[in-house]
């Protein structure tokens, strides 16, 4: 019995001892599939600022989208930064999902209508962005919103685009 409490304290200290710490440098947790990972979120940032890069976004998401921090649209910025700089199509869904949910407090983006007229026109330019490029998660909003509105013929319009996008061979 004092073996293994004695190996306990060792593997403890030893633990311990080991780990370094580097306070300069900010360094959050993911928890993903049950394995934690250590991202620097400083890097991920200068990734997306100067690199544009994909992966560095979506994993700043990751971290920023936890539920505890869901509400501080702090993944907002880094979205305009990919959606205008670097023309990532998937960023500007994401500006429309987070000033809809700052502005309303609500995830029902076909309420986009409700928005006051700065941020309605925001979204509204975003959401042509996309009809130009063809996102289908842009152009579902897009229909919603004109089927909320009782706006049928750009609701049809729109749901044969989604057809014609979703059946491409």
């Amino acid at each position: 019995m004092k073996n293994i409490i004695l190996i306990s304290c060792l593997l403890l200290v030893s633990s311990c001892l080991s780990k370094k710490s580097n306070d300069n440098e900010k360094v959050e947790t993911i928890v993903g599939d049950s394995t934690p990972y250590l991202y620097d979120t400083i890097e991920l940032q200068r990734n997306i600022i100067e690199k544009g890069d994909i992966y560095s976004y979506n994993r700043l998401e990751d971290v920023y989208e936890k539920p505890e921090d869901s509400l501080t649209y702090r993944l907002l910025k880094y979205s305009y930064i990919m959606a205008d700089k670097y023309n990532y199509k998937e960023a500007n869904y994401k500006i429309i999902r987070d000033i809809t949910r700052r502005e309303l407090k609500t995830n029902d983006l076909s309420l986009i209508g409700d928005l006051d007229d700065k941020n309605k026109n925001g979204v509204f330019t975003r959401l042509n962005q996309c009809v130009q490029q063809n996102d289908v998660d842009c152009l579902v909003i897009l229909r919603d919103y004109y089927k909320k509105n009782n706006n049928k013929s750009e609701a049809e319009k729109i749901e044969k685009l989604l057809d014609s996008i979703m059946y491409k061979k």
